[in-house]
């Protein structure tokens, strides 16, 4: 947006093109690396909006789903422009920022009922949440599902972490879900890790994307389970 041409109808075309491609994915249930992305382009808009400082990603994010912290970004002034410039770039930013925000709440309203149809369950070894290691089982589309999930610092970020999932088995017959699990390297190693079900409630006939949309939210369910259970844990002073 400042960089040149600082042209309107340049800039318009530009996110236009943009927003079709975002729209067409939307549609399908596509939602990473959307969601984030256009959350942080509309945080952008805004802090150039309010404050005339852009929002930079300054570390390489590991997944497509990865979630951004406060410490990949950096925020960095406009370079000085000409008065017939600035008004130029005024008008770009009202726009975006306007356009972002439609975006935004769009993706968000998805995001929130896919999340919210997703249903789990801790069936096995709930005292041992805190390894951070565990596996989850759940059917979709005709297809019986068999995860491993970790709980793994982030590289750029070590007091952070993200929930991984490693693919165990897939199959349109059922699966021996302990036999599975007694021969993974974690359990052979330390047996007992928490076992989840989960279920995915269908609220319309729409098939949901697996890898863009089905397992990121199944990462956030976990791993919000997870914390849930350590608020409970923590003593009451």
């Amino acid at each position: 947006m400042i960089g040149e041409p600082i042209d309107f109808e340049y800039h318009e075309y530009k996110m236009l093109a943009y927003f079709q491609k975002v729209s067409k994915d939307l549609d399908e249930f596509r939602l990473y690396p959307h969601f984030r992305d256009v959350a942080l382009h509309y945080a952008s808009f805004s802090n150039l909006k309010s404050k005339d400082k852009y929002i930079k990603l300054i570390n390489e994010l590991e997944t497509v789903d990865e979630e951004i912290l406060l410490t990949d970004l950096d925020f960095v002034e406009i370079p000085k422009m000409s008065l017939e410039e600035y008004s130029e770039y005024r008008t770009i930013v009202s726009y975006g920022e306007e356009k972002f925000k439609d975006y935004f709440m769009m993706a968000k309203t998805i995001w929130t009922i896919i999340y919210e149809s997703i249903w789990v369950s801790l069936l096995e070894n709930d005292e041992n949440l805190n390894r951070g290691v565990g596996y989850v089982f759940f059917d979709y589309e005709g297809l019986n599902y068999l995860y491993r999930y970790e709980l793994k610092p982030l590289d750029r970020n070590p007091n952070e972490k993200r929930i991984s999932l490693t693919e165990i088995a897939t199959s349109k017959k059922s699966i021996d879900i302990p036999n599975l699990i007694s021969q993974d390297k974690f359990e052979e190693k330390n047996p007992d890790h928490p076992i989840f079900i989960l279920k995915i409630k269908r609220k319309s006939t729409d098939k949901i994307p697996f890898e863009d949309t089905v397992l990121p939210m199944i990462k956030r369910k976990i791993n919000s389970f997870i914390n849930q259970s350590k608020k409970y844990e923590e003593p009451i002073e």
